[in-house]
């Protein structure tokens, strides 16, 4: 594995089956890859604080009620994150959120939910042990906040930050902005406030597939009038780029050697970021590159190599 950048996968369902040969193979793939973090897409919240990976429970009263928790997965989806770390993956996180309801509560989003529950100390504090508890079962690292809510208070990503921040083994939180570059400088200003002139934020997994630019993005850190406890804003950068390539649902979609060329132009500008990230694993299983030309491409762009 590469320790000079973060080369980042979001595992969309990934390992959410029990199709056991293919957990397999795909842990197999992910091995011989060079991704050292996996981000797990994605945990919702309905309105009890109730937990669900993708519309299959997750975690409930401070139990996990996965499914497949005693039998259906062999090996276990804790045992299938155990194989990963033993072959080099090294950082192994859960998504929050997404730009989508979900089932059962089809017209309230998950961040909607969270905020309300954060307003009352028992709903509070059973949130987190549902999170707690997932974290513990599966040896978790930390949390990806993807809020794509418009109508969310800066508050309540600043509030779930301090929350969840012991909650990992490696104490991260991260976060996957795409748009209104405004309000996310501003929910860093308050978590960097709000925790003694602490930055508890990681990194930003940047959605560049979803539209945001990497060089805007870091110009507007730079510039921001106040302090928001990042000293060096490309570092903290993670420059996603998408592999899905259906015309019609998502044309953005590259292949690796464009990815290569996209992150390899900011190389050749002087811009070093932290690492760079794939959207997503469905995609990259069912693509026709080995998983292997994803996370090289992220690599020979970072480093300024010849794509290939």
């Amino acid at each position: 594995m590469n320790a000079d950048y973060r080369t980042v996968l979001w595992g969309q369902s990934q390992f959410n089956t029990d199709d056991n040969a293919k957990n397999i193979v795909q842990v197999v793939e992910l091995v011989k890859a060079e991704f050292n973090t996996l981000i797990l897409f994605t945990i919702h919240v309905d309105a009890k604080g109730d937990l669900y990976w993708a519309d299959k429970p997750l975690a409930a009263g401070g139990r996990i009620v996965y499914p497949w928790r005693d039998e259906g997965q062999d090996p276990s989806l804790p045992a299938l994150v155990a194989l990963l770390r033993a072959g080099g993956v090294e950082t192994i996180m859960f998504d929050i959120g997404s730009g989508s309801p979900f089932p059962p509560a089809p017209q309230v989003r998950d961040w909607h939910h969270i905020e309300t529950l954060l307003g009352k100390p028992d709903t509070r504090k059973a949130l987190i042990q549902n999170f707690v508890v997932v974290a513990e079962w599966l040896g978790l690292d930390g949390f990806d906040f993807d809020c794509e809510e418009d109508d969310i208070l800066p508050d309540t990503i600043a509030t779930m930050a301090a929350l969840l921040k012991p909650v990992g083994a490696k104490q991260l939180i991260t976060c996957s902005p795409y748009m209104t570059k405004s309000w996310w400088l501003l929910t860093l200003k308050l978590i960097y406030m709000d925790n003694g002139q602490k930055q508890l934020v990681d990194w930003w997994n940047l959605q560049v597939y979803g539209g945001a630019d990497p060089v805007d993005w870091i110009d507007t850190m730079k510039q921001y009038p106040g302090p928001i406890g990042v000293t060096n804003p490309e570092a903290f950068m993670v420059a996603g780029y998408s592999a899905w390539t259906d015309p019609l649902t998502n044309p953005q979609g590259q292949t690796p050697k464009e990815i290569c060329e996209e992150l390899g132009g900011l190389t050749r500008q002087g811009i070093k970021l932290g690492g760079g990230a794939i959207w997503q694993s469905v995609a990259v299983f069912g693509s026709d590159y080995p998983i292997g030309a994803y996370s090289s491409a992220l690599l020979n762009g970072l480093n300024g190599r010849p794509c290939s």
